[in-house]
């Protein structure tokens, strides 16, 4: 009986004790401010305890529309190119195709959107919709430690503008 307790004992320090991870973004909310434009990158967790998304924020501060070439921008991990992103509504025929529209912002208006990396996905049937995420046939995946962000192509007037926003992310094990 004693034996009993003593491993019972173990086990509820062992579990007790035990630590939990937890993943932090530096910063929560990159910022980049151009003179035409000010974009957010908030990396999201989605009711995980790890990121799997961003929330992409453009502000057009131009008197021009400017638009976002989704075929050219690329998820961006320790200042490597990833593959693209994947949002709300795509289609699967043009990802495969790299021929996702481009998205148009208003002079004066905001763009927002979450956006995830297509490389870190798993995918099911696109008939299928994930219930948590409202995505059909996709399940984010975790988005590894280290600098994690996008390389943004947006045009103004048929210039093209490609800048860089990341966030570093981290594991931290908390007791």
């Amino acid at each position: 009986m004693a034996k009993k307790l003593c491993v019972i004992l173990s086990l509820i320090l062992i579990n007790g004790c035990a630590a939990s991870q937890s993943w932090v973004s530096h910063p929560t909310i990159q910022i980049s401010d151009k003179t035409a434009f000010k974009a957010h990158l908030e990396p999201l967790t989605k009711d995980k305890n790890y990121f799997v998304a961003f929330r992409l924020t453009v502000f057009n501060k131009s008197a021009k529309p400017l638009t976002i070439d989704w075929n050219k921008t690329r998820y961006i991990h320790n200042d490597r190119n990833n593959g693209g992103f994947v949002f709300e509504g795509i289609d699967p025929k043009l990802m495969k195709n790299a021929a996702i529209p481009v998205e148009i912002i208003p002079a004066g208006k905001t763009l927002s959107k979450e956006i995830m990396p297509y490389k870190l996905l798993a995918r099911g049937p696109f008939r299928d919709k994930n219930s948590k995420g409202g995505w059909h046939g996709i399940i984010p995946g975790i988005m590894p430690e280290g600098q994690n962000g996008a390389r943004l192509v947006m045009r103004s007037d048929d210039q093209a503008v490609r800048f860089k926003i990341n966030v570093t992310i981290e594991k931290r094990s908390t007791p």
